[in-house]
């Protein structure tokens, strides 16, 4: 007997013995029985394949799987995880995708899920670890697709160390990356990327991929270290911005500047563009490598000029435009407003004469200066043409401020104001004493001085004082008043006495007269009046009998009257 026949006797039995086991639980033979019900359906198993570890960059295949009772009619992937990517055949067991340019590790996951013919459904998922590659730099010109990319040491510009091409994935995100290798290249060493070629697909910069592309007809350049390429950047209007205003049509005079000029200029070009608070790159400082971490069509923008005219920088090196008008934007845009000084603020004497020293600065070329008055008394400003104004304080009777304002305009229209402060204070004038007339009196009469004349122009006299400087002394009543006086000597000769008045005002300053009294004897010739009284002794006679005797013990002084006195 032969194996087959042996498998279809073992078949038949085991038939019968089932036929005899239904009928016999059916109470018997007998015709009419059902047929059995058809297999239960399984769900089908899914399998997503290992997990992985990839660099940035690279292709990745997702290898599925899927196992039934009876058949697999559908696979389908989904990212259900991680930056997104774009997958390709995500309807069949295997898919592929491009893992995106990162700064640090990052996990993606993936689902795929198998149908089969019953309509069940199974799913597993799949861990792709994208890994930053190692010494390499990651740099974004934008939207722009398929240009070609070349680096070279700025030490020796015609050579090429690298060249390479931008990504166009259709990902509007990745668009425009590229990878440098610069492996064995110094970290300070200064690399000039250049990028020609290619297209650009969001030219507007709305954030949506053109239906028409625009081919890049102009030369876009990146100007940084070796470190700073590595630490990923982006090539965009701003970074040629920086290269064009540091070495204009002439990129070859790089290669003798020293690094730490190239970084200098640099910086102080990034810093025109950037405002005090751009640190994009949160290293503590501002500077160029702020530009190179910025897109233009960031959302946070740190940019201390329109973005739009950026942006149109941009279009217009895309479009080829004459380098000319490219760079005469690229001035206007960069053009800083002009520093100016007024000077320091001053304090002067009325009725003196003030210069007003003021200054500018800029970052091309001052072209006017304009001195105006913005407060004060007016005054006649000269010079107002010029850095350099004068003018006269004027006479005040209260200290007074003077503000003015100086304006400096550059050749590019830009201008910018500065304001200086000057305090005329009033000047004290000293009182004008006057001690009278000179005089000629007779000795002994009563002199009065008059210094009542005295005047002060500003403000008051609050103080007299007369002191006698010279002849006979005599007596002063109220030295200390306008009009003293005194009574005139008795002399011999005509003699002069002189006098000095000293005055003093409000604010303290003095002020001194003199003046001479002449005292004249009276004439030797003519009568004076003797003051006094003329007595004479009488001497009483005394009798003693029939002698008599004067009695000089008891003398008698008696007053005369109507005599005359004759002067020898």
């Amino acid at each position: 007997m032969t194996v087959s026949n042996v498998y279809l006797s073992f078949r038949h039995l085991v038939w019968a013995t089932v036929c005899i086991l239904i009928l016999t639980s059916c109470g018997g033979g007998g015709g009419g029985g059902s047929a059995p019900p058809p297999p239960v359906n399984q769900a089908p198993t899914a399998a997503a394949g290992a997990d992985q570890s990839v660099d940035e960059g690279t292709t990745v295949t997702l290898t599925g799987s899927g196992t039934d009772d009876g058949t697999i009619d559908s696979f389908q992937w989904q990212q259900i995880g991680g930056t997104a990517v774009d997958l390709n055949n995500a309807n069949t067991a295997t898919a592929t995708f491009t893992t995106p340019n990162i700064e640090i590790s990052t996990t993606l996951t993936f689902q795929l899920m198998v149908t089969d013919n019953a309509g069940l459904s199974a799913t597993a998922s799949v861990n792709i670890q994208v890994n930053p590659r190692a010494d390499n730099s990651r740099a974004v010109l934008g939207p722009i697709v398929d240009a070609r990319v070349d680096a070279s040491l700025v030490t020796d510009l015609t050579t090429v160390i690298e060249t390479t091409t931008t990504l166009n994935s259709g990902n509007l995100n990745e668009a425009g990356t590229f990878i440098l290798n610069l492996n064995g290249v110094d970290d300070a060493a200064f690399v000039l990327v250049t990028i020609t070629g290619g297209e650009d697909i969001d030219v507007d910069d709305n954030g949506i991929i053109d239906q028409t592309p625009t081919p890049n007809e102009g030369t876009f350049r990146g100007l940084a270290t070796a470190a700073d390429w590595r630490a990923g950047g982006h090539v965009t209007a701003l970074t040629e911005i920086l290269v064009r205003e540091l070495i204009g049509a002439d990129p070859e005079q790089l290669e003798t500047m020293p690094a730490a000029e190239i970084e200098q200029l640099l910086t102080e070009t990034a810093q025109r563009l950037l405002n005090d608070n751009a640190d994009v790159n949160e290293d503590g400082r501002t500077d160029f490598r702020d530009l190179l971490d910025f897109l233009p069509t960031d959302d946070d923008f740190p940019l201390d000029v329109p973005l739009a005219e950026v942006n149109e920088i941009g279009s217009s090196i895309v479009t080829g435009e004459e380098d000319s008008r490219i760079d005469e934007t690229i001035t206007d845009l960069l053009n800083l407003p002009p520093q100016v000084n007024a000077g320091d603020d001053q304090t002067v004497d009325e009725g003196t004469a003030v210069t007003l020293n003021g200054s500018g600065s800029d970052d091309g070329v001052i072209v006017s200066y304009a001195w105006s008055q913005i407060s004060g008394d007016a005054v006649a400003l000269t010079n107002t043409g010029s850095a350099t104004a004068t003018f006269t304080a004027p006479t005040l009777s209260t200290e007074t401020t003077l503000t003015f304002q100086l304006s400096v305009t550059d050749d590019l229209g830009e201008s910018a104001t500065d304001t200086v402060s000057v305090t005329v204070q009033p000047v004290n004038a000293s009182p004008h004493a006057d001690a009278g007339d000179n005089q000629i009196v007779n000795e002994l009469t009563l002199v009065n001085l008059n210094g009542s004349r005295s005047s002060d122009s500003d403000g008051s006299i609050v103080s007299f004082q007369w002191i006698q400087t010279s002849g006979p002394a005599v007596n002063l009543i109220n030295p200390a008043s306008a009009t003293p006086q005194f009574t005139a000597p008795d002399i011999e000769a005509t003699t002069d006495l002189d006098f000095q008045l000293t005055v003093r005002d409000n604010e303290g300053a003095n002020n001194s007269s003199s003046v001479t009294v002449t005292i004249s004897p009276v004439s030797s010739g003519g009568f004076v009046t003797i003051q006094g009284r003329a007595t004479y002794d009488r001497v009483p006679l005394e009798m003693d009998g029939l002698s008599a005797r004067l009695d000089f013990d008891n003398i008698i002084v008696q007053p005369m009257r109507g005599i005359s006195v004759e002067l020898l």
